[in-house]
């Protein structure tokens, strides 16, 4: 999904503890990616007031970002009990659950949520994806009602997104459209042409067109300093060059291209086998990363 998380709520000071400050203190850490020291305030005040919503729901969040699946959600779940009238319990319980690969209970608690908001954008591509995990015909419902908002021009990540879904559909050239949409709104971020390249690679069986767009994000993550990435990426191109016939393999390497590190994984195309799903797996991106927000 996106990499900050930001949850508000009103909340009363508890003791000697500024509890708003605190929880004000842990969201700006959590925008940051300082996921440990959010979850560290967000403890703090779970110490004082343990009913406190926003800082479980917080708490949860960091939790997951950290890869505590289940610590996290054992507190977003209390949080869903607490609150089930409250947008943001329903739909954090039923993020976690999804990133932890359980689609189908994912599904009650952001059906919960879609009751209390229709018009949320991140909602409904969870509840797309989870959907057609499940292939339920629902998912293909929400996909077309995201299809109709204006306001997903503003929105790269969700046609990143969409692109994820057709993909696991077996729809490629719709996958391709919403891939090119997200990187035509998104050009700092090597997201969207890595899936692109590994849309090419992968599923539509176009090489050419895919070490274009493992070339591009080769000059990326160099430029960025990710040498791990681009070892793995030249690795790629290098296997895709020696498959083209000759005159397709004389194309010169990106510029700057270094030999893959020892070690380094065989394939890009392999280790990126189904294509990432936001934009936080682009952690070479130098961009601000977007922030999760719930209003």
């Amino acid at each position: 999904m996106m990499v900050a998380a930001v949850v508000t709520a009103a909340v009363l000071a508890t003791g000697c503890m500024n509890v708003p400050a605190k929880l004000k203190e842990a969201n700006m850490a959590a925008a940051n990616g300082s996921w440990q020291l959010a979850s560290d305030i967000t403890e703090k005040v779970l110490r004082k007031d343990k009913n406190n919503l926003t800082a479980r729901i917080l708490r949860g969040i960091c939790l997951q970002e950290m890869q505590r699946g289940d610590e996290a959600l054992t507190q977003l779940e209390q949080a869903a009990t607490l609150a089930p009238d409250n947008f943001a319990a329903q739909y954090f319980y039923g993020w976690a659950l999804a990133e932890n690969g359980r689609f189908a209970d994912a599904l009650a608690p952001l059906r919960l949520a879609y009751e209390l908001r229709k018009d949320n954008q991140d909602l409904q591509v969870l509840l797309a994806r989870c959907a057609l995990e499940q292939n339920l015909p629902e998912g293909a419902r929400y996909l077309q009602m995201l299809q109709r908002y204006p306001s997903l021009e503003g929105r790269p990540e969700l046609y990143n997104a969409l692109g994820v879904l057709w993909v696991n559909q077996g729809q490629y050239e719709l996958a391709r459209r919403n891939f090119t949409k997200a990187w035509q709104r998104m050009p700092q971020n090597t997201v969207a042409p890595q899936n692109l390249a590994v849309l090419f690679d992968q599923y539509l069986k176009n090489p050419t067109e895919a070490l274009k767009h493992y070339r591009f994000c080769l000059n990326e993550c160099q430029k960025t300093g990710d040498t791990l990435q681009s070892a793995k990426i030249q690795e790629r191109i290098l296997q895709l060059a020696r498959e083209l016939p000759k005159t397709a393999a004389a194309t010169p390497p990106a510029a700057g291209a270094k030999k893959p590190a020892v070690g380094a994984a065989k394939s890009a195309g392999k280790a990126a086998a189904k294509p990432a799903k936001t934009a936080k797996t682009a952690k070479s991106a130098k961009s601000a990363p977007a922030k999760k927000t719930v209003r």
